[in-house]
């Protein structure tokens, strides 16, 4: 009995794993064609062009759209020249006001605004 019991749960882990590696359990979007790392390198995809608000209410921003394997810090170092040119705090607290969501919660395949900070 014990092992037809090791037997059923090497066959449901077993499966469980190449289900996982097969279809998934993150959601994602369709693969976009193209290489991916190029598209992250080159943020090839602004959705609008860079934009300013009034002052002391948000800061400018660009919207753009994530790719596969981005992250909120990585855009914004690839944005300010592989820097980050205020604390990650800052960062977190400007991508929240701008996008009523966490910087953890992006998806790939949708567009966010992104702060823009500029030497005073």
């Amino acid at each position: 009995m014990k092992q037809f019991i090791i037997l059923v749960l090497s066959f449901a882990i077993i499966y469980a794993i190449v289900y996982d590696i097969r279809s998934g359990t993150i959601p994602t979007v369709p693969a976009v064609s193209g290489d991916v790392a190029q598209q992250n390198s080159q943020y090839s995809k602004f959705v609008t062009d860079t934009q300013t608000v009034p002052a002391g209410v948000q800061p400018t921003f660009t919207v753009i759209e994530v790719a596969p394997g981005d992250t909120v810090l990585g855009i914004i170092e690839q944005l300010h020249e592989n820097h980050l040119p205020v604390p990650i705090e800052q960062i977190t607290e400007d991508f929240l006001s701008l996008n009523e969501l966490e910087a953890s919660e992006i998806r790939a395949g949708q567009a966010y605004r992104f702060p823009l900070y500029h030497d005073s």
